[in-house]
């Protein structure tokens, strides 16, 4: 649809354009011996002619109606301090606190669900996968039965050495690796009363969660205990970026980021994002220093992608600003729209500095308080060239 407002726009203007060309066709013959006779008597005024001709090539008139039909804003140009920034690429990762395994409750052969797919949204209660006992591990009678043993050995090991820790004959660490084993075999025993009669046993997700990762494939054997899938509920994500030592100075104050998501910026705030940490130190291993941001889950950010981020640091200069959005870049060179009358945009070229994404630093062309095309300037750009494109539209020969 904005093609179409675009289109629209752009034909509306050309139309226009060669309206008010034949009209200056129609009296070029009325007026010839007139313009003959002031060209003769102003000579003298050649120069500042083609100075306003010049400044008249640059300006386009882009109507309100035209405006209206499209995505077009406009900014002021304005003075303050903007914060130094590193640019960088970070990884999206799952918050450790919010990401969970879920394992086979019985052993036989995995068959998964419909649903089991990486990056499924499952629901609690959903199923994602079943096992089912088979002859060669034995049936689940047996195992059952071995489970059962096993929790029996397991508990009676670790009365014994409640009693040797008593008397400090084993260390506690002894006692501890006895109790982690009790637990371990309680849970597996455990697991069997929800296995059914016939063999099987489902593996169910307990909360409304996404898959992110599958570590078994159909028709896979699986022993109890073995991991099926990783789920996150996605509610806590982390930003991971690699800065290099250079700026260690900076990122003792950091103050926030941008980050680019669908091909916008926004600032981590609008995901209730917040600095974690910053490493302090690099090795062989990893000569860089990791900046760790988390945020709150977003369907538009998804967990394992990289996003273009700006870190934010404390210090700042003062400098003017405009969003990021108002430039447009040809062959290297950076130009805006800037309004200088009703429905009138001047195109100028413009020196940048710093940005974070969403505002770029100006340091030469423009003045505080001028006011800029932010959204749209691509659109006024077309349609200045739409505007030039036959210097002989609308005459009649």
């Amino acid at each position: 649809m904005k093609n179409i407002y675009q289109l629209l726009c752009i034909a509306l203007l050309s139309s226009c354009t060669a309206h008010e060309a034949h009209h200056h066709h129609d009296e070029e013959g009325h007026n010839h011996e007139l313009e003959n006779h002031q060209h003769k008597d102003g000579d003298h005024d050649h120069d500042e002619e083609a100075e306003e001709h010049h400044h008249a090539a640059n300006v386009v008139e882009f109507h309100d109606e035209m405006a209206e039909l499209i995505d077009f804003r406009l900014d002021t140009c304005k003075a303050g301090q903007m914060l130094q920034t590193i640019k960088t690429v970070a990884q999206v990762k799952p918050a450790l606190q919010d990401e969970h395994i879920i394992v086979a409750k019985a052993s036989g052969i995995i068959s998964l669900s419909s649903f089991a797919i990486v990056g499924n949204r499952i629901s609690a209660g959903q199923t994602i996968a079943t096992t089912v006992s088979n002859a060669i591990e034995g049936s689940l009678n047996m195992q059952q039965k071995q489970a059962d043993a096993e929790l029996e050995r397991a508990e009676s090991e670790l009365k014994r050495k409640e009693q040797l820790a008593s008397e400090h004959i084993v260390s506690q660490s002894e006692l501890a690796e006895a109790q982690a084993a009790y637990q371990k075999a309680k849970a597996i025993a455990d697991d069997f009363k929800h296995v059914s009669n016939s063999g099987r046993s489902d593996v169910k997700a307990t909360e409304t969660e996404y898959i992110r990762h599958l570590y078994v494939q159909n028709g896979q054997m699986v022993n109890a205990g073995d991991p099926i899938a990783s789920v996150s509920h996605n509610m806590s994500l982390f930003l991971e970026a690699n800065i290099q030592p250079r700026y260690y100075k900076q990122l003792q104050n950091i103050a926030g980021a941008n980050i680019n998501v669908d091909s916008e910026w926004h600032d981590i705030k609008e995901y209730k994002g917040r600095f974690v940490s910053c490493g302090r130190s690099t090795s062989a291993d990893s000569p860089l220093l990791p900046v760790t941001f988390e945020m709150q889950g977003s369907a538009d950010i998804v967990a394992g992608t990289f996003v273009d981020m700006y870190i934010k640091t404390a210090t700042t200069k003062n400098s003017l600003s405009i969003p990021s959005t108002s430039l447009i870049e040809e062959m290297g060179d950076f130009y805006v729209f800037v309004k200088v009358g009703d429905e009138h945009y001047e195109k100028r070229e413009v020196h940048i500095g710093q940005t974070d994404g969403q505002f770029t630093e100006i340091t030469k062309g423009l003045s505080e308080g001028d006011i800029v095309v932010s959204r749209g300037a691509v659109i006024v750009k077309l349609s200045m060239t739409s505007g030039s494109l036959d210097a002989h539209s609308g005459h009649v020969h």
